[in-house]
């Protein structure tokens, strides 16, 4: 199997959040797991020239970064909290300014969603395949995730290896785009 490039996106930009901590163990199973680039990147990277509203016509360069990953992956993994059922703002922005459609239309993306609930975010998980579905990406539930009680699974250091694999899989697969 080829080296496949894969892309980890944290959609919040909270303190000390259990998404950042779900993401580095996910990052960790990835290199682990082997036959795979795979970069870890947090809303948090691109500045607050990011939250400009001439961010739209002129793209920070942290986040021109970002989109020049996304656009040469062949997997973006979206890992979100729900916040008050929905996206994260910090997540929707980085949808917004994304280039489109070359960086959703026949892209794989899987999502990741977690809450402090049993549910395991379902709900920002159905919005954010909505958003995703509405943009032309390609998505495949079998390899979505969805963590739920997310501060027991951090304390129990639940391990990722099983999903890294899935997703490095997934990856490798012939894009529909």
């Amino acid at each position: 199997m080829d080296e496949v490039k894969i892309v980890l996106l944290v959609g919040t930009d909270r303190p000390n959040s259990q998404t950042v901590v779900v993401a580095e163990r996910l990052h960790e199973a990835f290199v682990h797991a082997g036959a795979c680039h795979v970069a870890l990147y947090n809303v948090t990277d691109f500045g607050q020239d990011f939250y400009s509203p001439d961010a739209y016509t002129d793209k920070p360069l942290a986040f021109q970064h970002f989109n020049d990953a996304v656009l040469a992956a062949d997997l973006i993994v979206v890992v979100t909290p729900e916040y008050n059922a929905t996206l994260p703002a910090p997540l929707a922005r980085v949808l917004n300014l994304l280039q489109y459609p070359a960086s959703f239309e026949g892209k794989k993306y899987s999502i990741v969603s977690v809450s402090a609930g049993p549910w395991g975010g379902a709900r920002v998980h159905d919005q954010l395949k909505q958003v995703l579905h509405h943009l032309h990406a390609q998505l495949d539930d079998t390899v979505n995730l969805k963590i739920g009680n997310v501060t027991d699974a951090v304390k129990n250091n639940t391990p990722y290896a099983q999903q890294a694999e899935a997703l490095i899989a997934y990856a490798a697969l012939p894009s529909n785009g």
